[in-house]
């Protein structure tokens, strides 16, 4: 008996506490059914706004996370769903961590893009009212909703 109190009491003093943030992770049907567009596309141009802002729902040390937002411009190859913009190409906002800490707990789920990489995505899309994109899992976690898709020649 005294063992597993003596267990139970260091298992209970090496426990701490967890906390977690909502994250929104849609199955490929509501992906479907809730996006604008959906491409298959390589990013050609991105561009760093310098306008700060913050990501919705993330605290560290009980302050915002700042952020910053970025454009990308895409080559559409491949339209999947929707009706694609007039010259095949399309921009996407973003947000970028703008004093990234590599990561860590329930920080944002991002994308970066590299266009001499010349990789390509499938980018499930929302219409913003400045006629550019945004992922459809919103800019804290964009990742689930804008995937590597392989590289384009």
């Amino acid at each position: 008996m005294k063992s597993i109190l003596l267990v139970l009491s260091v298992f209970v003093a090496t426990c701490g506490s967890s906390v977690a943030r909502p994250v929104l992770v849609l199955t490929d049907e509501q992906l479907q059914s809730q996006s604008d567009l959906i491409v298959i596309a390589t990013p050609i141009c991105v561009r760093d706004t310098n306008q700060k802002t913050a990501f919705l729902g993330i605290l560290r040390d009980s302050q915002p996370v700042a952020a910053v937002k970025m454009e990308a411009d895409f080559e559409i190859l491949s339209i999947l769903k929707g009706t694609p913009p007039a010259l095949k190409k399309l921009t996407l906002d973003y947000l970028r961590e703008l004093n990234s800490t590599g990561g860590g707990l329930n920080g944002p789920s991002l994308v970066s893009f590299d266009p001499s990489r010349k990789e390509t995505y499938r980018l499930c899309l929302k219409l913003g009212e400045n006629g550019h994109y945004s992922a459809i899992t919103g800019q804290t976690d964009p990742s689930y909703s804008i995937v590597l898709w392989g590289s384009h020649p």
